[in-house]
């Protein structure tokens, strides 16, 4: 009889049921997603990506500089050229 009383003061336990299963349960799965995002997305992909595509680019676009003033020149106003043509096109005036 004692054991019933208990079960039942207690309520069917169910509070520490949902306790375990969604209180402590979410909070390991914040801790879980948020290991997760800090090392992937913020430690690989900002830290070391956005770094990494920068330093690519600056060994593909070293090689277009000669040091000629007027090949210089001419790389700016294509750039330009190119980006007048583009907001151009997004704006749909071409």
């Amino acid at each position: 009889m004692k054991g019933i009383y208990r079960f039942l003061w207690n309520r069917w336990y169910i509070n520490p049921l949902y306790y375990a299963i969604f209180v402590d349960g979410l909070l390991a799965l914040k801790d879980a997603i948020f290991k997760f995002f800090e090392s992937a997305v913020v430690d690989r992909g900002l830290n070391e990506g956005v770094p990494a595509v920068f330093t690519g680019l600056y060994h593909r676009v070293k090689r277009l500089q000669t040091g000629v003033l007027s090949y210089n020149m001419l790389y700016i106003a294509l750039a330009y050229i190119a980006l007048l043509l583009t907001l151009l096109y997004l704006m749909g005036g071409v």
